[in-house]
């Protein structure tokens, strides 16, 4: 057993601008084979930034599609080519 998973088929399932979905074949640590399903991003990075005002932490009330539901979060998006994380923050 390596504690590795290993991959036996890649397949992309879904490509846009900005992700590529992968449901690959796999062989988990147990030996047992199975599929394994998560994004790519296609950005060079993500930002992602901690704002402190008066000792208390600033978040976001943001709506995700895949929950239906609104979630609170830090301030975070995607980098852009060319420019460094501390450009895109």
């Amino acid at each position: 057993m390596t504690g590795r998973i290993d991959t036996i088929k890649k397949r992309v399932v879904y490509e846009n601008d900005f992700v590529v979905i992968h449901d690959d074949d796999v062989r988990f640590p147990s030996g047992t084979v199975g599929r394994y399903y998560y994004p790519q991003w296609k950005s060079p990075h993500g930002v992602a930034i901690l704002t402190v005002v008066d000792n208390c932490v600033l978040l976001l009330r943001n709506y995700r599609y895949a929950e239906q539901d609104y979630s609170l979060e830090i301030p975070q998006g995607f980098g852009i080519e060319g420019f460094t994380p501390e450009q895109d923050a």
